[in-house]
């Protein structure tokens, strides 16, 4: 009978001691799932992190292509000298200090010309235009980027510098305004939104200054 106890005194706690050998290894397999799949997590956010700022360089010499282009140079020296135009006419000693009520008068005075020449495209109103949609469309691009996620916020104004932001908003809304009064589009709904949007992602100090200079929101439009 002791010999019987014995055995079944031994058995049960080698019964124990496996039991709790087991639930160490389980412990020990969880832990190192547990590590492996951290490793795996991290190397995938790293991957992530990795494409998109590939990604991003990418994006980044396109745009830096883009912008330095004999197209987009010829564009805004065009726009930039109709400013320069309109200030000599108005005896402003620099073209930055035109008021938004004059950069509308260069936008109109074109729309008049461009209802005629529209169809023809070696006309200086048809020169204009397609400056005005060159620089239009590649901001308009950027804030796409930007809204979908491809690119943040450092990103965006890296690609669209302060400086040409005084073009896009002091004679190119002017001439995007124009066109949309042209084509029968709400400018407030359809136009003026994009460029309130884009602005956005600036300081105060930028906002102020193309605020200045941008076409006078009218109290309808606050409205719509």
């Amino acid at each position: 009978m002791q010999i019987a106890e014995l055995i079944m005194e031994f058995s049960y706690w080698a019964a124990r001691e496996l039991e709790s050998l087991w639930a160490l290894i389980s412990a020990r397999a969880e832990i190192v799932a547990a590590l492996f799949t951290a490793l795996a997590a991290t190397a995938a956010w790293y991957a992530v992190r990795t494409t998109k700022r590939v990604a991003q360089g990418n994006l980044l010499a396109r745009h830096v292509t883009d912008y330095a282009s004999e197209e987009m140079a010829d564009a805004l020296q065009l726009l930039g000298n109709l400013l320069k135009k309109k200030a000599k006419q108005e005896s402003i000693p620099h073209e930055r200090d035109l008021t938004p009520e004059q950069r509308d008068a260069i936008a109109k005075e074109w729309k008049e010309v461009y209802e005629d020449d529209c169809r023809k495209p070696w006309s200086d109103a048809s020169k204009i235009n397609k400056a005005r949609r060159r620089v239009a469309h590649y901001f308009g691009i950027a804030l796409q980027l930007r809204k979908l996620g491809c690119i943040d916020n450092k990103f965006l104004r890296e690609i669209c510098p302060k400086d040409t932001l005084e073009m896009l908003y002091g004679i190119v809304e002017h001439f995007e305004k124009a066109n949309a009064e042209f084509i029968g589009r709400s400018y407030c709904k359809d136009t003026r939104r994009a460029y309130d949007e884009l602005l956005k992602y600036y300081d105060e100090e930028t906002k102020n200054r193309c605020n200045k200079i941008r076409p006078k929101r009218k109290n309808s439009d606050s409205e719509k």
